[in-house]
């Protein structure tokens, strides 16, 4: 697989949250921060890497990334991709070099 420039240009903001305990034990949620990255993205489709996937039911896309420095995406964590929001199901290391992530994520849908 052959990564370019061209390949990685959706915007893609990781969302980083966590959970700050006051003395008493009760955790509230931080501001939110965000950190964003380019990757190449691909929803859900009849292709051959998808039947492949038909096992993950809940996965309703695949976003490829650098490895970025300075910040690990987590599993749970949440990802903003051409105005929807993402949850990460389960991350993939490209052949184990450490060079590129493969990011399973499943959309949210907001009922309201």
């Amino acid at each position: 697989m052959v990564m370019g420039v061209g390949r990685l240009s959706t915007r893609m903001l990781f969302l980083d949250s966590q959970m700050i305990a006051d003395r008493e034990g009760f955790a509230r949620p931080a501001s939110r921060s965000g950190h964003e990255w380019r990757g190449a993205f691909e929803e859900r489709s009849a292709t051959t890497r998808w039947a492949n996937l038909a096992g993950f039911h809940q996965v309703d896309a695949m976003a490829t990334i650098r490895t970025p420095k300075g910040f690990t995406p987590v599993v749970g964590g949440q990802v903003f991709i051409e105005r929807n929001t993402f949850t990460i199901m389960g991350i993939e290391n490209v052949k184990n070099r450490g060079r590129y992530l493969i990011l399973f994520l499943r959309k949210e849908v907001h009922r309201g």
